[in-house]
């Protein structure tokens, strides 16, 4: 989950993607198949998605050559010879799939004292920010399709892999300890676009509402820069 891009403000998408940067969504990459219970993608025998373009046996697209392509302009993400055996991403991407920036994908939102969201209800039933965007029951923004999204409109999340309380499942550190991705990020403002306001203090640290060290990306660090939970706990290190 960690995406650790310098800008938060900026699309995080690199073609081919950058292991180091960790911004790698399988989304990108994924047809646009129905899902089954467990969310896992239901592939077709003549592995094509609902748009008629080829995937591989895991449902990511492929060109000719069987190099995998993104779903966005179909450029080659990462070329058939590298591989394994079973089609599958090469290490750390095989791993770390689900990489996005929190903050990017929450929407315009205040928070009551308990740390909840405030979220409005429209007549017909539709939740929205407080800039009348759709969002989740917890405040993370959604498209059409009820699917997960960032400010520029990237599936980062199927809806198949939402909880039916509108909040993502626990994820884990690159240690395997679970968290709750809400722990770790602050509560900041946003401009028109979706973007984070920085809030700094006199030392030109940045902070969220609460008033605590938030680094670029909108997560709450310590002295030393590493991310940690509300709790203090180190999730991960710089």
């Amino acid at each position: 989950m960690y995406d650790d891009g310098a800008d938060n403000n900026k699309d995080p998408f690199d073609c081919p993607p950058d292991p180091e940067k960790r911004n790698f969504n399988e989304n990108d990459i994924l047809g646009d198949f129905e899902r089954d219970t467990d969310a896992s993608v239901i592939i077709p025998r003549h592995k094509k998605d609902k748009m008629g373009e080829k995937s591989n046996p895991l449902g990511y697209l492929v060109n000719p050559n069987g190099d995998i392509l993104n779903n966005r302009d179909k450029g080659v993400m990462f070329e058939k010879d590298k591989l394994n055996d079973n089609d599958e991403l090469p290490a750390p991407f095989g791993v770390e799939k689900f990489n996005f920036n929190p903050i990017r994908a929450l929407g315009n939102l205040d928070y009551f004292r308990n740390g909840e969201p405030k979220i409005k209800e429209l007549p017909n039933g539709m939740k929205t920010d407080k800039k009348g965007d759709p969002v989740t029951e917890k405040g993370w923004r959604i498209d059409e399709n009820d699917n997960m999204i960032d400010n520029n409109g990237h599936k980062k999340f199927d809806k198949s892999q939402i909880l039916d309380n509108g909040d993502l499942p626990n994820l884990f550190n690159y240690d395997g300890k679970p968290f709750d991705i809400k722990d770790v990020i602050g509560q900041v403002e946003k401009d028109d676009k979706g973007n984070m306001v920085n809030q700094v203090d006199k030392r030109g640290a940045l902070l969220d509402k609460l008033g605590r060290p938030i680094n670029p990306k909108g997560y709450l660090v310590d002295q030393e820069g590493n991310v940690i939970d509300k709790n203090g706990d180190i999730m991960f290190e710089p």
